[in-house]
């Protein structure tokens, strides 16, 4: 009710509103955030029509079922996204501070780059966006092109959103101080949070030099380009466009987050996915039935599928399983798993109802690779988790499982 009260009168609803939500697919959990915001603005009384940028086309589910129209762009060749590798060796490959790591910057890059090129020629698309005559843009903030054509378009007011914690480049562009001695990039973190020993607070800084003086402008420069090849240099730039945003809708808790200075531009919102109040199906009332000690749920997601977990991996978790008999492990297991049935313990299955289960008193404990989402319902719900990051803001969100004593952090 908070959230409904706080963004009705950010955009002034007196009446209902024609709002776009633009979104860049990066993965599920991004259009499941997305598509939650654009259901509460439904909700409220408001027209709202979702934009997608098609940086991972393979996903298919919108995350809403409100919104007024959709549309998708789709690049006319295969997306630069597809070769980043946590989508295609997450248990492997070293992508957590992908952003320093030259291939996987390049590939972000790349993808930036040949969506705004393509949306900047899209005739027929900034038609659309001048001729709706919307009242409101609420955008993702993960690349700036979106805001030069918002410009463009003429739309006003912008608010932008995170489905992750907020990371340096958002608070640099919007010129909040980011002491290099207790705060981290969420991507990028050097470990133990705020609480850092003298050596990772070098490093950190280290990192944020880095950041801020090479990566960041050169990200923006390269954006700035496209516009003025098609504008001319009276453009502005798009940094400017960034950080004139009216708020930023933020995917975390702040009575969870690590302390930061912030500025009264950032809404936390974490937790407003849907609350799914649909009773626990049958099935797995019964696998929670089976041991009276209860159960233990175990997901990785929609990314990071075990079809791509090396054996040895899945035969240690099977191993530390069968050693806790008193207790039932649920896991979210994608592709066959015929050989591994024997073990009587362990539940394999292809989708979990995860809200539905962790609300149920008989799930004790939750392994997880921290995506935010997966945190913020095992939060809400009191339920301890065991954290084993793999890529992106995991392992911030890991570390912080271990500092709020919430559950055991891995790595």
């Amino acid at each position: 009710m908070r959230l409904l009260l706080f963004i009705w009168s950010v955009l002034y609803a007196s009446n209902g509103l024609k709002i776009l939500v633009y979104q860049t697919a990066l993965s599920r959990s991004h259009l499941i955030y997305s598509g939650s915001l654009v259901d509460i603005l439904a909700d409220a009384g408001h027209e709202v029509h979702e934009l997608i940028a098609n940086w991972n086309p393979t996903i298919v589910d919108n995350g809403t079922k409100k919104a007024t129209s959709l549309r998708r762009f789709t690049l006319s060749k295969p997306s630069s996204w597809l070769k980043i590798n946590h989508f295609n060796e997450p248990f492997t490959a070293n992508v957590i501070n992908y952003h320093m790591d030259s291939r996987e910057a390049t590939l972000h890059w790349q993808t930036v780059a040949e969506f705004c090129e393509e949306m900047l020629s899209d005739k027929s698309l900034i038609l659309w966006l001048r001729n709706s005559n919307f009242d409101a843009v609420v955008s993702t903030t993960y690349d700036f092109c979106a805001f030069g054509l918002f410009h463009v378009a003429a739309i006003k007011p912008v608010l932008g959103f995170l489905a992750t914690p907020v990371s340096d480049i958002v608070l640099y562009v919007l010129g909040i101080s980011n002491p290099a001695s207790y705060t981290q990039d969420s991507f990028y973190p050097s470990g133990n949070g705020d609480e850092m020993n003298f050596a990772q607070r070098a490093y950190n800084l280290y990192i944020r030099t880095l950041m801020q003086h090479i990566y960041i402008p050169r990200f923006i420069a390269m954006q700035d380009e496209s516009f003025h090849k098609k504008f001319g240099m009276e453009m502005p730039s798009l940094q400017t466009l960034f950080a004139q945003m009216s708020y930023l809708f933020v995917n975390a808790n702040e009575l969870v987050d690590y302390p930061r200075p912030i500025s009264n531009k950032i809404i936390f919102i974490g937790g407003i996915t849907p609350n799914e109040n649909g009773q626990l199906p049958q099935e797995y009332d019964r696998i929670l039935s089976s041991h009276p000690a209860g159960a233990v749920l175990f997901s990785f997601g929609s990314v990071a599928l075990t079809t791509k977990m090396p054996e040895h991996a899945k035969q240690a978790f099977l191993e530390a399983f069968s050693s806790f008999t008193q207790f039932i492990f649920i896991w979210k297991f994608d592709g066959p798993y015929n050989e591994l049935i024997n073990i009587s313990n362990v539940y394999f299955s292809e989708w979990l109802p995860q809200k539905q289960l962790l609300r149920d008193s008989r799930v004790k404990a939750f392994i997880t690779h921290v995506g935010l989402n997966s945190l913020m319902e095992a939060i809400n719900e009191g339920v301890p988790m065991i954290g084993v990051p793999l890529f992106a803001d995991q392992i911030h969100n890991a570390g912080l499982i271990r500092k709020r004593r919430i559950g055991r952090g891995v790595g």
